[in-house]
């Protein structure tokens, strides 16, 4: 049980869990005792508000990824559940450059200096070995990651992942404006890949998937999405996570046998701090339990080539050959070891 194994400090400053999410997870009622939390949390609301208009207004298409609006769709609540950032989906990935002069304009800056090229080719190299880049404006601290790609390595091209979001899309109301989300089967199942993908390294990402409206879900739309998305494991995984820690069995998450990793992965991380800097070892175990989320040879080519290239490589030497970058990948590893032990 939840409420046996974890405090709530652990649970808000660990896990990122809100108050209120806690005191349903503990069966207390002590959220109203952090109510500078909950403004700082509707601040962030009126930025993500910002954002959306800046990008209506210039004619830029995008989908809502998690957020407040995920909270909504939750708790019909924008505000309950906590956001480190927001997230939005381009729908046309070429409009990235435009997005970043937006953004730019009204003060937002690359996190950890990290900025869109200028260059086409180190563009392309970037969209092909990482999903998206983070803005941050300093002065509100706000931050919000603009998407071209769901998760790298995804399980299938972006091509075709583009082609079923526009056919699992809907409009929903937030803020009295109309945005664009996953239709909730592929919502869903964002959300289950997108916890995979970190190993469910905070109980948060579980509790969204405890929490979720399952009774909108059409059980055979949901199965032809994780078949056409090659989930199968990813979705298992899923199933008997909810079963350690909430004692839910859940029909949708059909159980398959999945590698042993993939359940004694999760569960180490979620017991153990989130680290800056991993001992190598871990490291190693991380990057087999990425390639074994999807059985699929195409998946795992990307997991090769998405962790032979890291994205603050592109800003410490400028190429537009790809091959540079992987030969530049195990010295800029050492260096970074190196410093980091200093």
């Amino acid at each position: 049980m939840i409420s046996e194994t974890f405090t709530r400090e652990r649970l808000h400053d660990r896990h990122r869990l809100s108050h209120q999410q806690i005191d349903g997870l503990l069966g207390e009622n002590r959220s109203r005792e952090f109510l500078a939390e909950k403004m700082q949390v509707l601040n962030k609301i009126r930025y993500f508000i910002q954002i959306v208009d800046l990008l209506q207004q210039n004619q830029i298409g995008f989908i809502c990824l998690k957020g407040p609006v995920l909270s909504q769709q939750l708790y019909g609540n924008p505000s309950l559940r906590l956001s480190h950032d927001v997230d939005i989906l381009l729908t046309d990935r070429s409009d990235m450059t435009k997005v970043n002069s937006l953004l730019t304009e009204h003060d937002y800056v690359g996190v950890d200096n990290l900025s869109w090229p200028e260059e086409l080719s180190r563009q392309k190299i970037l969209m092909d070995c990482v999903h998206h880049l983070a803005y941050e404006h300093k002065a509100n601290q706000f931050m919000v990651e603009i998407h071209w790609s769901v998760s790298e390595p995804f399980p299938l091209k972006a091509k075709i992942f583009r082609q079923i979001a526009e056919n699992n899309r809907q409009q929903i109301a937030f803020g009295g404006r109309e945005v664009a989300v996953f239709a909730p089967e592929l919502n869903l199942l964002y959300l289950v890949i997108h916890g995979s993908k970190h190993g469910w390294q905070r109980l948060k990402w579980l509790v969204d998937i405890k929490d979720f409206p399952f009774e909108t879900i059409n059980a055979d739309r949901w199965h032809g999405l994780v078949r056409q998305l090659k989930a199968g494991r990813m979705v298992s995984q899923i199933g008997f996570l909810l079963n350690y820690f909430f004692q839910i069995n859940q029909p949708l998450f059909t159980q398959i046998p999945i590698p042993r990793l993939l359940k004694s992965y999760p569960l180490a991380l979620i017991d153990e701090e989130v680290l800056l800097q991993r001992p190598i070892s871990d490291g190693i175990v991380g990057i087999r339990y990425k390639f074994l989320l999807c059985n699929t040879l195409s998946y795992k080519w990307r997991a090769f080539l998405t962790s032979a290239i890291i994205p603050i490589d592109l800003f410490r030497i400028k190429s537009s050959f790809r091959i540079v970058y992987f030969i530049y990948r195990p010295y800029s590893y050492i260096k970074r070891r190196l410093n980091y032990a200093k």
